[in-house]
């Protein structure tokens, strides 16, 4: 028999045993989510690379409601089809959307528009390496541009840092949904920004993903890693507009 007392001390080493190791678990559950979220990128890598080699190696320019994602949905194996593809954002429960969800991502979708899918991933705009504002309606050689918009496009033959250039990064936000139209899945730019121009603000907030400004990144080489998100603005541009030297610009 055991006294009340040695029942207490008992108790009391379980309690202190379990407050030592939740703390490791929580870690090591957080870690497998890092890893399984950095798969689910560079599978979606792996599927540009299929879209570029059967699109005279351009990567999807996104146009109307079509976005990325829509663009390389076959070459994910997903059951999309040509009028949910043509949708602003896809309402059907039935649809496979999950690799595009990395499994840390909980932002809540806005009542607005409930019943669409989240994405966690955004795709390079391929700004050209000159400030934006001064770009915006002119074409430079390996950019595509749709007629009426001022998203583009870049071949991949002429990305000349493939190891240093981004292709695919996360960013959490509430807007950021499977299959919403033109830019709303792209990195422009100007939110990254916010890491090295505006810490602190909203935007600055919602980029950090993993904690401590941790993102997986995926490059043109189809490297995918754990990156502080201030790092993709390490280049030489002086303005929140100006990528030249780095990650987002492709002719470094």
């Amino acid at each position: 028999r055991f006294t009340l007392i040695e029942l207490l001390v008992v108790i009391a080493i379980v309690g202190i045993l379990a407050s030592m190791l939740l703390p490791a678990l929580n870690r090591a559950k957080d870690t497998a989510k890092k890893i399984l979220c950095a798969g689910n990128e560079k599978q979606i890598g792996f599927a540009m690379f299929s879209y570029t080699n059967d699109f005279d190696g351009f990567y999807p320019a996104l146009y109307a409601n079509y976005n990325w994602d829509d663009q390389i949905s076959k070459y994910l194996g997903l059951n999309w089809s040509e009028a949910q593809q043509a949708k602003n954002g896809l309402d059907d429960s039935n649809l496979n959307t999950k690799i595009f969800l990395c499994p840390s991502d909980k932002v809540q979708i806005p009542v607005l528009n409930s019943g669409k899918s989240r994405r966690s991933y955004v795709a390079n705009e391929y700004r050209p390496n000159v400030p934006l504002a001064t770009t915006t309606f002119q074409k430079y050689p390996g950019l595509i541009r749709h007629p009426d918009y001022t998203i583009c496009s870049v071949k991949i033959s002429k990305v000349t840092k493939p190891s240093y250039t981004l292709m695919l990064g996360e960013q959490w936000r509430n807007w950021n949904m499977c299959g919403t139209g033109q830019g709303t899945g792209a990195v422009c730019g100007i939110s990254y920004s916010k890491l090295r121009y505006e810490p602190g603000t909203a935007f600055y907030t919602e980029l950090l993903c993993h904690g401590r400004g941790l993102a997986n990144l995926t490059m043109v080489d189809g490297s995918t890693k754990a990156c502080m998100g201030q790092t993709m603005l390490d280049g030489k541009g002086a303005l929140p507009t100006d990528f030249r030297g780095s990650w987002l610009d492709h002719t470094k």
